[in-house]
């Protein structure tokens, strides 16, 4: 999926060129981690109790 993600239009993700950076730098989290975080949050007993909300600015 990350390599698919690398390879689209910034018009179609507009923070493509900080993703394929991030990518360089060996900053990516793997899938499996990826996951395996994800299914934590999921089934944490408090999962829904917190509105969280990344703020993604576009730099240009």
């Amino acid at each position: 999926m990350q390599s698919e993600i690398r390879s689209v239009k910034k018009g179609d993700f507009p923070f493509v060129e900080q993703f394929i950076q991030l990518s360089k730098e060996g900053k990516l989290q793997s899938p499996e981690y990826t996951a395996e975080k994800l299914i934590e949050l999921l089934f944490n007993e408090n999962f829904g109790n917190e509105i969280i909300v990344e703020d993604l600015a576009l730099t240009t």
